[in-house]
């Protein structure tokens, strides 16, 4: 896909060029005009229009992340390498704390657990709250 500005024209099946309007903002998430062009008047025209959410796949290190979180335990803290022991992944540690920081706003509103990253002279360490006031 190619985009340039809000403009987005993606590439089916070799040739075929579909653009894609999409709107800056809240908005680019839920709304997308499909024009179609037309080469004689020098014009484009509305094709479809998509207003429907875009729901993103589960992601599995959130979904292990929420299950570390309990009402029992609703407070972890360690490292990057600590979480991913925890959660029983194989991933670096590194690319663990890079997916965390990537997705803090998805765990924050699909799991009330709230994502905190501190770096001090010690080290980086990893905060994890669960948001009980919104259960």
């Amino acid at each position: 896909m190619r985009q340039t500005g809000p403009f987005c024209s993606k590439r089916s099946g070799g040739r075929t060029v579909q653009p894609n309007w999409t709107f800056p903002g809240v908005t680019c998430k839920t709304s997308a005009l499909y024009l179609k062009r037309d080469r004689e008047r020098l014009v484009w025209e509305l094709e479809r229009r998509e207003t429907e959410l875009h729901k993103e796949p589960p992601d599995p290190v959130l979904e292990a992340v929420a299950v570390l979180a309990t009402v029992e335990w609703p407070k972890w803290s360690g490292t990057a390498a600590d979480l991913a022991v925890a959660l029983e992944r194989k991933m670096k540690a590194n690319a663990l704390a890079m997916r965390l920081n990537v997705r803090a706003e998805r765990l924050s509103y699909e799991y009330p657990i709230r994502y905190k990253d501190d770096r001090t002279h010690v080290g980086r360490s990893i905060f994890l709250t669960l948001e009980t006031h919104w259960m």
